[in-house]
């Protein structure tokens, strides 16, 4: 299991067979609810830098997070299961994960004057305005922080530097419109904000290994 507690373009690499298949499942917790499961766990009270983790981190998936997990797999298969049972489902693999070795850093993504839940700001204006010119400078000034501070802290909670996120980001996004949408490559790269179609070609083949043109073709394989 992966447990993620920021919004991060996320890739992995695993091995698996017609035998072995990897079986993948994403579950996204709103800040609303998890605040809403602090108040009643009664666990709003501040949280030691030390013990929360990066942004994306790996954790065994046993006892009861695993039943709650295999029962919503299980309840998606239906559409009448999922909507009795998904939701309530949902809120217990929420409150294992709080109740979990993570729960800190959960936690303090909820709390806004921590680091996390600063950088966890600054990521929710990168989502949003992935395709305008933003800066370091501008999103440690939202964030109250000096830029080394905020640089330190972001790439502390999400295991990269913001301007490396931003791009990431970009390119996930502009990934998207080529391959779901069927845009054009130069149509795309506008849509996230490259200004020039060739850099965005040099810096699309360099993260992905394959060119825009390629990927939307399906000449080469390209990884989702």
């Amino acid at each position: 299991m992966k447990v993620s507690i920021e919004d991060l373009p996320f890739e992995c690499e695993t091995h698996a067979s017609a035998d072995e298949p990897m079986l993948g499942l994403f579950v996204d917790i709103a800040r609303a609810d998890l605040i809403e499961f602090l108040k009643l766990m009664k666990l709003e009270g501040p949280v030691s830098r030390t013990a929360t983790s990066l942004g994306v981190t790996p954790a065994t998936l046993h006892g009861e997070m695993r039943d709650a997990v295999h029962r919503l797999m299980r309840a998606l298969c239906s559409d009448a299961a999922s909507q009795a049972l998904g939701v309530g489902i949902l809120r217990e693999i929420l409150f294992h994960a709080i109740d979990g070795p993570h729960g800190p850093s959960l936690r303090a993504l909820a709390q806004e004057g921590t680091h996390h839940g600063r950088v966890a700001q600054s990521i929710v204006t990168i989502r949003e305005n992935y395709a305008a010119p933003l800066s370091v400078d501008a999103m440690a000034r939202d964030a109250g922080m000096s830029v080394p501070v905020f640089h330190r802290a972001f790439k502390s909670v999400t295991g990269t530097s913001p301007l490396q996120y931003l791009k990431a980001t970009r390119l996930a996004r502009a990934k998207g419109f080529i391959l779901s949408d069927g845009l054009p490559a130069n149509e795309a790269a506008r849509r996230v904000g490259y200004d020039n179609p060739s850099h965005f070609s040099r810096e699309f083949k360099k993260h992905f290994g394959v060119s825009p043109k390629d990927a939307r073709t399906g000449y080469i394989p390209i990884d989702i």
